[in-house]
């Protein structure tokens, strides 16, 4: 899966999380300290995500190299 789509998914949902927020009042610096602590893990699993996905490729990428023809 894309990051960048990840990425885009997570700043869809933060703004939905905003606007509810919002529809039920709660003050704009609890939701900023909210956003704060989640920021933090987000980036981490995104970075997981990433790395496993790196880790993935290459692996592939090994097993599928061409050997040599057997004589």
């Amino acid at each position: 899966m894309d990051t960048g789509y990840l990425a885009q998914q997570v700043s869809t949902i933060i703004s939905q999380l905003h606007t509810l927020f919002d529809e039920i009042g709660v003050p704009s610096h609890e939701r900023d300290a909210r956003d704060s602590e989640v920021s933090p893990d987000v980036c981490r699993q995104r970075k997981d995500v990433a790395d496993a996905r790196k880790a993935l490729c290459i692996t592939i990428e090994d097993t599928t190299e061409p050997r040599p023809a057997r004589r």
